[in-house]
């Protein structure tokens, strides 16, 4: 099955490991749904989440042809977008410009930021970080 970026799926976790848990979305490989894509505030205990068996619905996020992988989220599309925003902040500080996961492609193009050259303005970075807190804040509100 040929699975796309934004393609909603129905699956069942396969397999639980530290950093996330493994689907199986009827593909060829089973996409890694990473810890941090599963809910909006931090996760002590993945297993307080999910378990085998359990039924997931996932939009998928990432799929990578020439490694044979994917990565799919459970979170919406919004708070994906931030936490790639802020995991490309966090990657340039610490490696001085280079990219993170926020440069995957997207068929969305109003959504596709890659392509701006951002400036590492203290003021718009301490900016972005309290949007973050904002947004992690309002995700644990909603449980």
């Amino acid at each position: 099955r040929t699975v796309k970026t934004g393609e909603v799926l129905e699956g069942k976790v396969d397999k639980i490991v530290p950093y996330g848990a493994f689907v199986d979305v009827g593909a060829s490989v089973n996409p890694l749904l990473h810890i941090s894509r599963i809910t909006g505030g931090a996760i002590e205990n993945i297993r307080h989440h999910l378990n085998e068996g359990d039924p997931v619905t996932v939009h998928v996020i990432n799929v990578d042809l020439e490694k044979k992988t994917m990565a799919v989220s459970m979170l919406d599309r919004k708070a994906d977008l931030y936490l790639d925003r802020r995991m490309s902040q966090k990657m340039k500080r610490f490696y001085g410009g280079a990219k993170g996961s926020g440069d995957r492609e997207s068929d969305d193009d109003e959504d596709h930021y890659d392509d701006e050259e951002e400036e590492d303005d203290p003021s718009e970075l301490d900016y972005f970080d309290q949007a973050i807190r904002e947004l992690e804040e309002a995700l644990r509100d909603r449980k």
